[in-house]
């Protein structure tokens, strides 16, 4: 059995690779069961905004069984209090049926119930969620395993939190690719690679000088005057 430094080792080196939640808990999965009798683990993320706990990653470490996209709607009041639950850092262990009313363990998936632990994740960019942690229903968790439990809540945290950008910036992307179908539809273009009018004549100086910079990856400025004067230039900054 390695141990836990090697094994928390290999959870930052995955956190490392900035991978999806979903590929880092079948990861983790498979690390933590060489310490633990684990059968189930879940990652919930809790939406502030929308006052909702999200479940980003589902893992059995007996079976192929796969946990839809869930959301569950989440009173104001209660989710304050996981907030600051999920702020004080503290892992709470129960064997309780997934109805519970304990803070914890309100909105646990129905497949997870006996001996359970939940973990808070506090992210450095304010995303927060919880992480379950279900071992077989013959064993307990091990004074030992509830520590190592406690090492587990910042790399997953981090790891929330870098699923939570990749997300964003996905979203970003696919506006950005909305705006650039919308832009191309009102100028009855099919690509961007169309020709631009004026590049061979009076715009040809100004598209060699956006040449010199387009390899690059700084921003470009455009200063345009008009009159007697008229001079275009492309400039970077």
């Amino acid at each position: 059995m390695e141990s836990v430094p090697t094994l928390l080792l290999g959870v930052w080196r995955e956190v490392s690779r900035h991978s999806g939640i979903t590929t880092f808990a079948a990861t983790l999965t498979k690390m933590i069961t060489r310490r633990m009798p684990l059968k189930q683990l879940v990652i919930l993320r809790i939406d502030q905004k929308q006052s909702r706990l999200e479940t980003v990653a589902f893992t059995s470490a007996i079976s192929e069984e796969k946990l839809p996209a869930d959301l569950i709607d989440w009173p104001a009041r209660d989710t304050e209090r996981l907030l600051r639950w999920c702020r004080r850092g503290e892992i709470q262990r129960s064997r309780v049926p997934s109805h519970s009313k304990h803070i914890a363990f309100a909105g646990l998936p129905p497949s997870l119930d006996g001996e359970v632990i939940a973990c808070p994740l506090d992210g450095e960019h304010g995303t927060y969620g919880l992480l379950f942690l279900q071992i077989s229903s013959t064993h307990r968790f091990s004074t030992e395993q509830e520590r190592l439990c406690l090492e587990l809540l910042e790399p997953c945290a981090v790891a929330l939190d870098n699923d939570h950008r990749l997300r964003e910036l996905q979203a970003l992307r696919e506006a950005a690719e909305a705006d650039k179908r919308s832009l191309l539809i009102r100028l009855g273009r099919e690509d961007l690679s169309a020709p631009i009018i004026g590049a061979d004549q009076g715009l040809r100086s100004v598209m060699e000088r956006v040449g010199l910079v387009a390899r690059s990856d700084v921003p470009v400025l455009l200063f345009g005057e008009t009159g007697s004067g008229k001079e275009v230039i492309a400039r970077a900054i």
